[in-house]
């Protein structure tokens, strides 16, 4: 049961982490313009891009987990 609780977590963990992408990419889309005028567009880039590297990461661990029978 431990280890089906702990997949669990880390699978909702990593699909909030997808799903604040999602919402950060609706928010820079939506609002790019004005963020290009206070030059502040990269920086949300910037972390748009660092929340995708981090949930393609954790999915990868987690699959790389499950396969190796530690999950």
């Amino acid at each position: 049961m431990k280890d089906r609780a702990l997949r669990t977590a880390y699978i909702a963990l990593n699909a909030f982490c997808y799903l604040m992408m999602i919402g950060v990419l609706i928010f820079v889309v939506l609002t790019a313009e004005a963020l290009e005028e206070i030059n502040r567009l990269s920086i949300w880039v910037i972390a748009l891009l660092s929340l995708l590297f981090v949930s393609v990461l954790g999915s990868i661990q987690i699959v790389t987990w499950i396969k190796e029978g530690k999950l």
